[in-house]
């Protein structure tokens, strides 16, 4: 590392913290700060400077009043910290108690069998196992990293699926509103993933871009009239610049008039700034969620579920809706809506820009202690678990375990936070998922369950383009798809007249 970099950058302390007993105290209910109206402003919080907003008097980012808060859950990070310090039964068994229910949207990992690890090259059919590899990185303006940096990324060949978001791909956001063009990120992942892969569709709004690619060999069985993108703007103006927001892509696996197959819908978002702007990224959630003209207010021929997301344990109606019933995109859009409701399969990659609740020293030594709950208790004051644990987020969504450390802020081409803006390490870039119930009866399950299983969920620390680190996701998912079904064939034109051959 350079000196200008070591200038302005601050490594994680090494093992070792103070040794004060302290009890945890339980947990209180908090609300969100009241959003701030929107400015013109469309700059990022690192993408030039901007003024200093303030939410009842307490600055939204930077200076000595952030520096010096407290965590805002139950157990504050400086007590953890010491209980930590004690290494004793005793702290820790306090520890873990105190952090245990922080998550309850967890779940853990299933890797896949060692000898399943490289994906066999026989073709794929309905009722085998459907592989799927999901990422989000903010590229902080960066360009297509070298052949070696994307096969790290996109992993080659051990997925049928793929799908990427990104933000402040290519260019800032500023330069974003000139040129949005994604065209050579696009051609850098079709290069990495190979020919045997084909993008089925992307979406761009401003900086904010997602990508799916498919293999060759699932093209048939992917309805081409399913295949639908949209957008939504959060940002500035009152909400109605791409600074933030969200882009969709979603498509049906099997014939669109059939309970034996399955929707999905591929979301990545970039939600509100700064560390007190809790209330500013839950709002730009509930709008992406709420205004996607995606599912029943899609075009696409095939209409998704519309009952609402039953959790009571009852069976969901399975029956598409008529189009007559379907809300035209023309009207108004009730105030429940929300479009993760309407797909079978969710995934929602972004950075969500969710931060930890403390104190930048603090969050440092939680980083370098040894002791093995220090992890569970910076989540348990993570803003995005703490809004997903009093439901104000992500409704039904859940996440694999996080066993990597903070994305996000790093300094440039370093493995060390930043410095200069004195961010405090979050876990930033996220991706969740989300099963409908109807997943169950196509399954035949009889009880709650998953029918998807998330098999890696994690960093990737040797790419050092950006100040945040990319996060990659992978899932295998037990197809209900009956072995004769197949849909119209898919290529890069459009469908063709035959139901039956692959795409070469």
């Amino acid at each position: 590392m350079g000196a200008g970099a070591s200038s302005e950058a601050s490594a994680v302390p090494k093992k070792g913290c103070a040794a004060d007993n302290v009890s945890a105290t339980p947990e209180k209910e908090e609300q969100p700060p009241t959003p701030t109206p929107a400015t013109a402003d469309t700059d990022d919080e690192d993408s030039g400077e901007v003024a200093e907003a303030t939410v009842d008097g307490v600055p939204r980012h930077g200076g000595k009043d952030e520096e010096e808060s407290e965590a805002i859950a139950g157990l504050s990070l400086e007590e953890t910290l010491r209980l930590a310090a004690e290494r004793d039964e005793e702290a820790s068994s306090r520890l873990l108690s105190a952090t245990a229910d922080a998550r309850p949207h967890a779940v853990p990992l299933m890797p896949l069998d060692k000898d399943k690890n490289v994906l066999q090259h026989r073709d794929w059919k309905p009722g085998s196992e459907l592989r799927i590899w999901t990422g989000t990185w903010n590229m902080e303006g960066h360009g297509v990293p070298d052949d070696a940096s994307m096969q790290t990324l996109v992993q080659k060949d051990q997925h049928h699926v793929y799908a990427i978001g990104t933000q402040e791909c290519l260019r800032t956001i500023q330069q974003s509103f000139i040129n949005s063009d994604k065209d050579m990120w696009e051609r850098g992942l079709q290069n990495a993933l190979g020919d045997r892969y084909v993008m089925l569709t992307s979406a761009t709004l401003v900086a904010i871009h997602v990508a799916v690619f498919v293999r060759q060999d699932i093209m048939r069985f992917i309805h081409s009239d399913t295949i639908e993108q949209a957008k939504v703007a959060t940002g500035a103006l009152r909400g109605t610049m791409g600074n933030k927001g969200g882009v969709g892509v979603s498509f049906v696996i099997g014939p669109a008039d059939s309970t034996h197959s399955i929707s999905l819908l591929f979301l990545s978002g970039h939600f509100a700034a700064h560390q007190n702007a809790v209330a500013d990224r839950n709002k730009d959630y509930a709008n992406v969620t709420r205004l996607m003209k995606l599912g029943t207010l899609g075009r696409s021929i095939y209409r998704p579920i519309v009952p609402d997301f039953n959790t009571s344990g009852g069976s969901p109606a399975m029956a598409p809706t008529s189009p007559s019933t379907v809300t035209s995109p023309t009207t108004s859009i009730g105030a429940s809506r929300d479009v993760t409701n309407e797909f079978d399969l969710v995934f929602f990659m972004g950075d969500f820009n969710y931060r930890i609740n403390g104190t930048r020293p603090a969050v440092e030594a939680m980083l370098a202690s040894s002791h093995e709950g220090a992890l569970e208790a910076l989540l348990h004051n993570d803003q995005l678990s703490r809004e997903i644990r009093h439901g104000r987020v992500f409704h039904n969504f859940r996440e694999a375990h996080v066993d990597f450390n903070p994305t996000y802020k790093f300094a440039p081409g370093a493995d060390v936070y930043e410095t200069k803006k004195n961010r405090i390490p979050s876990w930033t870039d996220r991706i969740l998922f989300k099963q409908h119930p109807s997943m169950l009866v196509k399954r035949h399950f009889s009880t709650e369950s998953l029918c998807i299983r998330p098999t890696t969920y994690t960093s990737i620390q040797a790419m050092r383009h950006s100040d945040h680190r990319p996060v990659i996701a992978t899932f295998v998912l037990k197809t209900p798809l009956p072995e004769a079904t197949a849909a119209s064939v898919v290529t890069v034109g459009g469908p063709q007249e035959s139901s039956a051959c692959s795409v070469m």
